[in-house]
């Protein structure tokens, strides 16, 4: 139970104000403490934003590691009967495309009916079978309706679409198949009252001819008869052009976007490693060892060179170069320069013998999981935070502790001073002054 203290009022010694200011007094430890820690937890933060941007470099130098991610290639049609896209597998030329027929799936529909409701089709079963699927039994009673056994199609598990629609004159089931192609044909088995399921579109396969060589798919996505290039036919057409061409766009967007994950790392260091002229704390990194080894080892990675065939080959050969501040800057021109020349060299400079091999073992040494140096830190100054915990809460219970016994002191003594002076006044009353 708390109890409210008036210091002073028999000695006039303001005990309160006193035992506060050496209780403060007290906690300055724990104070300087609670400020390491938050330098502390501004080090761990500039830590792990580091380490995250490595970690962005590292995936940035693996997108381009390999040939066939390093080129970008594009495709493009001549008309929109069919439309073409392509990965870096394909391969630059031209072929020609004629369409025929566009793949399609079946479509059939029952007989009339003049209403849709429960009790028009009668009571009977349907079988549905899609190509080589298992055929699925379906029944209806005379108090389902339309939408009833449509809906009871839908739930069967077979491979087909069923709705109600209304002709203008008399309502139908309507049952197409959800694939494309002849095999996607459905077989229909009907007993008891029928519903008269007929064929109104026959199910096919697209037929087309690649430079004059006939092939036929289930699907209008084409993505199996030139590697790397996938194409979709949209309609039938005596002839296209699909081209695939270097996509130099794309290239120097891939190399860019490894400039841009370096520099994000680069000018993080940079801005903790410079003096400007004021002192700088704990809360920063300026002068950590790691952080400066960091440093060296990014300019290294692109001032350096790397083996290529009998040759070698450097950042700056393909229009990459380092400035003052440490961070990269491409030259496009010059990079679709050195492609034009010798594609294989700058394959060669950005695959995991060059740039890309130096990036994946500076991120593992500075990020990975336990023995990352940057990680390493991180634990570190967790550690001693928590250490720090500790310490403050010892100091701070002692100080409050402190602070009770001098509050119970300071009590006694006023209780003493009061009873002295009470026993003054009545001597002075029982004897004079």
């Amino acid at each position: 139970m708390s109890t409210i203290s008036f210091g002073g009022l028999a000695t006039g010694i303001d005990s309160n104000t006193i035992v506060d200011k050496l209780v403060a007094l007290e906690k300055i430890p724990a104070t300087k403490l609670q400020s390491r820690q938050a330098a502390a937890d501004k080090r761990i933060a500039l830590l792990s934003d580091l380490s995250t941007k490595l970690t962005a470099l590292g995936t940035a130098a693996k997108a381009i590691d390999t040939p066939a991610e390093l080129r970008a290639v594009k495709a493009s049609t001549s008309d929109a009967a069919v439309s073409a896209t392509a990965t870096a597998a394909a391969t630059p030329g031209r072929w020609a495309v004629a369409v025929t027929a566009l793949a399609r799936g079946e479509t059939s529909r029952s007989q009339a009916y003049a209403a849709r409701d429960a009790g028009v089709a009668g009571v009977g079963s349907l079988t549905v079978q899609v190509g080589a699927d298992a055929a699925v039994a379906i029944a209806y009673t005379g108090a389902d309706s339309l939408d009833d056994i449509a809906a009871r199609i839908n739930a069967s598990g077979a491979a087909v679409t069923a709705s109600v629609f209304h002709d203008g004159t008399a309502y139908r089931l309507a049952v197409a198949s959800q694939a494309t192609g002849a095999g996607a044909a459905i077989t229909f088995t009907e007993a008891g009252a029928g519903l008269g399921l007929t064929e109104v579109q026959a199910a096919r396969d697209a037929a087309f001819t690649v430079d004059g060589v006939p092939v036929t798919r289930a699907s209008n996505h084409v993505d199996d008869v030139i590697p790397g290039v996938t194409f979709d036919l949209a309609a039938a057409t005596s002839g296209t052009t699909v081209t695939v061409d270097r996509d130099a766009d794309g290239q120097r967007t891939r190399v860019q976007a490894l400039v841009d994950a370096y520099n994000a790392v680069a000018r993080v260091v940079a801005t903790q490693l410079a003096y400007d002229g004021t002192q700088k704390g704990e809360d920063t990194l300026f002068g950590d060892p790691t952080v400066r080894a960091l440093q060296r080892g990014l300019a290294s990675m692109i001032t350096g060179v790397f083996p290529s065939g009998t040759s070698q080959v450097a950042a700056r050969d393909v229009g990459i170069t380092i400035g003052a501040d440490g961070t990269l800057t491409l030259d496009a021109a010059k990079l679709d320069a050195a492609v034009a020349a010798d594609p294989g060299k700058v394959e060669d400079l950005f695959g995991t013998g060059g740039l890309a091999g130096k990036v994946d073992a500076m991120v593992t040494q500075m990020t990975q999981s336990g023995t990352g140096l940057l990680v390493i830190q991180q634990d570190s100054l967790r550690t001693r935070n928590r250490s720090w915990d500790d310490q403050i809460t010892r100091i701070e219970s002692a100080a409050d502790a402190l602070g009770e016994r001098l509050r119970a002191q300071y009590s006694q003594l006023e209780q003493a001073v009061s009873a002295m002076q009470s026993n003054l006044s009545y001597l002075t009353t029982l004897f004079g002054s």
